[in-house]
């Protein structure tokens, strides 16, 4: 919105230095928190507090902890009275009913399926995560309990065009209880894969089926570059990539492996 081109070029600076100094705390957080994680062994959910936690970054760090042990993760800060965080969860485990059922033990807690909010007195904590954990082992028990991607259609690249892209932006907003559609090719070659970010930790591809080309970015998956064969199946969500004043097609993919005999949809 800033008309002055030296004014705008300083708040971007600014907001660039404020971004990469958000993404220093998530990762010290999500460290932290892994190493605690490790200490303790699996568990049917992850629960970490710690008085150097910033509350700003906790939701991002759970978030980050659900995905990679596919387990709902609690991540809060110790006050001197209370704890305070945020939790994310996975498909079939409803976070806030977990909550609800340790509502006599928080100070105030809310959220939806996937996300929520809490409070807890310092004095209740250990007996609120004993709780949790009761609920999340009865939650869990008896029940294959792996990360799983539910493919709407398959699709070749040359249908992920400009006409897809309108059409699915009719289905917007997406997001809980709305999720935006998933779709996958399969048996495509990889004719470049490089890996972009800082410390190298996503995994920028181009991928053709020998008529089309399409970039594709695969965010935190950088460590793949160097394991994925020439041909690959791909499940993503089509979105456009605006750089440089230039409008593309992008593939932004939730997951990629050696090409198979098909799809299950």
């Amino acid at each position: 919105m800033e008309q002055n081109e030296e004014q705008a070029r300083r708040l971007a600076e600014e907001l660039e230095r404020a971004n990469d100094e958000r993404r220093r705390i998530t990762l010290e957080v999500v460290e932290l928190a892994r190493a605690r994680v490790g200490e303790q062994g699996p568990q049917d959910v992850i629960v970490v507090a710690d008085p150097s936690f910033n509350e700003g970054v906790v939701g991002l760090a759970a978030a980050r902890l659900a995905e990679t042990y596919y387990r709902p993760a609690l991540i809060a800060r110790r006050g001197e009275r209370s704890t305070r965080g945020s939790a994310r969860s996975i498909p079939g485990f409803h976070i806030t009913q977990a909550l609800d059922a340790c509502a006599g033990l928080t100070e105030r807690h809310g959220g939806h399926a996937a996300a929520a909010g809490f409070s807890v007195s310092n004095e209740r904590w250990d007996e609120f995560v004993n709780r949790l954990e009761a609920f999340a082992h009865e939650a869990f028990a008896g029940r294959d309990v792996s990360p799983v991607l539910e493919i709407d259609a398959e699709s070749s690249l040359g249908e992920v065009s400009e006409n897809l892209l309108s059409f699915l932006q009719q289905l917007e907003p997406c997001g809980h209880g709305n999720p935006a559609p998933v779709l996958a090719v399969s048996k495509v070659r990889v004719v470049d894969r490089r890996v972009v970010g800082k410390e190298g930790g996503h995994l920028k591809m181009t991928l053709s089926d020998g008529r089309v080309f399409r970039e594709a970015i695969a965010f935190r998956q950088g460590k793949k570059a160097d394991e994925l064969p020439e041909e690959v199946d791909v499940a993503f969500k089509p979105e456009w990539n605006d750089y440089m004043g230039v409008r593309s097609i992008q593939l932004n993919v939730l997951d990629v492996r050696p090409a198979a005999t098909g799809v299950t949809v």
